[in-house]
């Protein structure tokens, strides 16, 4: 691996970081704390830090404008000493292949900001009806395709779902929520009916049904208003039907919803800050010049990449204890799919939106830069690191996946272009020794992962078609290390059965979800880690610019969790979350039909400590182990103890008395 060339260098440490696993770090959502530059550059300025974050990333989801996995757009706005400019990228593999598309949203956003610019004379009411015509328009082909009105594919029919959900409702005991979403629902059906029944061959490209499509927009809004939307749909109806219809409609409420909410923004943005009044708010494409696309012989060194060739090598540089073929055993067992998926990642290498800004603004130096950069979809792990190596900018939220293809501009951005190979090989070292340590494991994206509702055994795919990957990123892992399970106690209340039933995983809980949660992230150490199926996740990625290693840090300590280990209750006809680690979620439900029984059931629940664990498996007690279990629901018998396994984690759950 002896290579002074720093992008032959970065391409290597992506290589390798890819070959380690396709996730480079859990998706987080990044705090504006660290970063110092980004404060540095706040004085002075008439557009506050959060009402910029505000305005880029709502830009940036309206710039999605179809539904191409190919147009990853990035928009960053710029403060001027009167106005604003907004800028906009696309991710692009040569000069010329996104200008189209650019050409459509400026002309979109032109639009829109000619409108914002008459905030003080119009009342927020007009003005934001005004702005939902102006997005609906923009967006015309994107929201059609969303309500999966055209380009549905395999996908049910919005109407379809609704009625299904709709009759399962029906089954519970009725309240306000209950019947808001039923009334809805109805009003939504008959709007997109009537909708379908005019739509004409061409009208996704016309205007002329917009304010029937506007209509359609609000209704999704006001049903996504409902406090209770995401415990109806996930927690009491989406376990009793097919895996992931609930997840997958409440998914697209809320994006098409945010079309709705976005003009509220704007329109709240435009009020309150004058730069919107202004005529000085301009539209600037960014394409970059076609030298910045030219790839250099050393930017395909990865042709002759070799996996063990460069961990022997890093072993040397940072003295480290690693077992190199142990390592290999472990990587090499998928090798050649990896080299087929790497091959054709790394055949059309893509400059990503984000980074040609980052490129464009160094170019252009400002006394008021962006200091927020947003995309219509989480940032890559690649551009995550970069873009925080670079340190002048920052982004909301990363999604974690190494794109292979991933590329920087030929030229420009040369100062963090040098230290950045430096810091993917801290990353990556700092991967290989956790291997060492803790063992290896594919660990997948949570926010694109769910369990089954009709297996037990874990596996995921994309739940979430707005976080996956700019280009052929679509990925699922069979064995995650995740799951979730739901313990349903039936209407007997004195020893009855109970069944184990699984639950799809949710990584995010809203602040509108109202249901109970209890926090346990507790690290497992590697001696109960070796006696259930070792498991490595990558960490958090935090920038550090120091290329040191940490091959001497230490595992850190199990510990028992006190703070849930207390007596909790779930009510009659709900259910309750406990929140046991970062991939695994409790749902306690007690259903009876019998309206004279008790009100609710007792109940804890919580992870053992290594100790407790180590003299569970010694005893050989029952524990049932959710990474096996291949039925939909396992019949536990009559028992007031449960004890469960997960990955690297022993839980037991206690029922109590019914009170």
């Amino acid at each position: 691996m002896s290579i002074s060339n720093p992008e032959a260098e970065c391409t290597q440490n992506i290589a390798l970081l890819y070959y380690l696993g396709r996730i480079g770090c859990r998706p987080q959502r990044n705090s504006i704390d660290g970063c110092e530059a980004v404060l540095r550059t706040g004085t002075g300025r008439t557009l506050s830090l959060q009402d910029e974050r505000l305005l880029t990333s709502t830009l940036a989801f309206l710039s999605s404008i179809r539904d191409d996995p190919l147009k990853i757009m990035a928009v960053c706005v710029e403060e001027k000493k009167a106005g604003l400019v907004v800028m906009v990228a696309a991710n692009a593999k040569d000069s010329g292949n996104s200008s189209p598309y650019l050409d459509s949203v400026k002309q979109g956003f032109d639009r829109i900001f000619e409108l914002l610019q008459q905030a003080s004379l119009l009342s927020s009411k007009s003005l934001s009806s005004q702005v939902l015509s102006a997005i609906v328009s923009m967006c015309r082909s994107r929201i059609l395709s969303r309500a999966r009105i055209i380009k549905r594919g395999q996908k049910q029919r919005i109407d379809t779902i609704l009625k299904a959900v709709k009759k399962e409702m029906a089954r519970f005991t009725m309240n306000d929520a209950k019947r808001q979403f039923i009334t809805l629902s109805q009003v939504l059906m008959t709007e997109m009916e009537a909708f379908q029944k005019n739509l004409t061959p061409n009208s996704s490209s016309t205007s002329t049904s917009d304010k029937h499509l506007e209509l359609i927009v609000k209704t999704f809004d006001d049903i996504c208003k409902i406090p209770t939307l995401e415990t109806m749909l996930l927690d009491q109806v989406g376990p009793r039907m097919e895996p992931d219809l609930c997840r997958g409609l409440l998914n697209t409420i809320k994006k098409l919803a945010h079309y709705h909410s976005s003009a509220c923004t704007l329109t709240k943005l435009a009020k309150r800050n004058p730069l919107f009044g202004v005529e000085e708010v301009s539209i600037a494409i960014v394409r970059l010049h076609p030298s910045a696309f030219i790839r250099s012989p050393q930017q395909k060194a990865t042709k002759g990449f070799e996996l063990g060739e460069h961990l022997k090598e890093l072993k040397k540089q940072h003295k480290a204890k690693w077992n190199i073929d142990d390592l290999c055993h472990e990587l090499e067992s998928n090798k050649e799919e990896l080299r087929a998926h790497y091959k054709t990642e790394t055949s059309e290498p893509r400059i990503h939106a984000e980074i040609q800004l980052i490129w464009y603004l160094e170019r252009h130096p400002s006394p008021k830069p962006p200091r927020v950069i947003a995309s219509n979809k989480d940032a890559c792990f690649l551009c995550n690191a970069f873009i925080s190596c670079h340190g002048k900018h920052m982004i909301p939220r990363t999604h974690g996946k190494i794109y292979p293809g991933w590329r920087l501009p030929s030229e420009g951005l040369d100062d963090a272009r040098r230290r950045f190979p430096k810091e993917l090989e801290r990353i990556a070292v700092e991967r290989v020794e956790m291997m060492s340590r803790e063992g290896f494991k594919k660990f997948c994206n949570p926010l694109e992962s769910n369990v089954s509702l009709a297996v037990v055994s874990v596996s995921t795919g994309g739940d979430d078609t707005e976080r996956l990957e700019h280009l052929k990123q679509t990925e699922t892992c069979p064995d995650q290390n995740s799951s979730g399970g739901t313990i349903v106690v039936p209407a007997q209340e004195s020893g009855g059965p109970v069944a184990l039933t699984p639950e799809p995983m949710q990584p995010e809980l809203s602040s509108k979800q109202q249901i109970s949660e209890v926090s346990d992230d507790i690290q497992s150490t590697s001696e109960v880690g070796s006696r259930l199926d070792k498991t490595i996740s990558p960490e958090t990625y935090r920038t550090r610019l120091s290329s040191t290693s940490t091959i001497n840090s230490k595992p850190l300590a199990g510990k028992s969790d006190d703070t849930s280990d207390s007596w909790k209750q779930v009510k009659k006809d709900s259910t309750k979350r406990i929140r046991l680690s970062n991939s695994l979620s409790l749902h306690i439900e007690y259903t009876t039909s019998d309206p004279c029984t008790s009100q609710f059931l007792k109940f804890k629940a919580r992870r053992l400590s290594v100790k407790d664990a180590t003299i569970a498996l010694e005893k050989g007690d029952p524990i049932y182990d959710l990474n096996a279990l291949t039925t939909k629901g396992g019949r536990l018998g009559n028992c007031q103890q449960i004890k469960m396994r997960a990955g690297a984690g022993v839980y037991v759950v206690d029922l109590d008395e019914f009170v």
